[in-house]
Parts: structure tokens; sequence; C-alpha cells
């Protein structure tokens, strides 16, 4: 539920007021996840290191949101992925 719930984000003008509707009721759109990580492991495993799919979660773990994240993730667990 809070996964769900944090995807909503009250609409604001330009000027950074709430936007309302006729009623008066908050407008609101919805927020992208921070972190996308969407791929297929088949595509990984058919190309290795090589692969977008791989590549992206190389990026993801050994960068520096990723070691925010996942703090446990260090050079030994990339070790199979980039060697």
């Amino acid at each position: 539920m809070d996964h769900e719930l944090t995807h909503l984000m009250p609409k604001k003008n330009k000027d950074g007021d709430l936007v309302t509707d006729d009623l008066g009721r908050p407008v609101f759109k919805i927020k992208p996840h921070d972190f996308e990580l969407s791929w297929f492991s088949e595509v990984a495993r058919r190309h290795g290191k090589a692969a977008i799919e791989v590549k992206s979660i190389v990026n993801f773990i050994a960068g520096e949101d990723g070691q925010f994240v996942m703090p446990f993730a260090g050079k030994a667990l990339l070790e199979p992925a980039i060697t």
C-alpha cells in the first residue's frame, strides 16, 4: 500500500500552488519510480556482460545510488558480471 500511495503526487501550478478541481479537491499526478530495473533474464543469460540488462544492473549496484540502496553490494558481488 505504501508503495502505491507514494506514486500519488499533488499537482502544482507554475507558481507552486496546489491545483484543485471544480469542487476544490486537490488534483494528483503519478510520480514515477526512482529506479526502474525492467529486464529479461533470458537476454542477460544469452548475451552475458554485453546485455543492456546486465550493464544496467551493474551500473546501478556499482553507482552511487546503488551503494545507498544496497550497501551490501560490493566488488565481490559484481565480479562475475564485470570480468
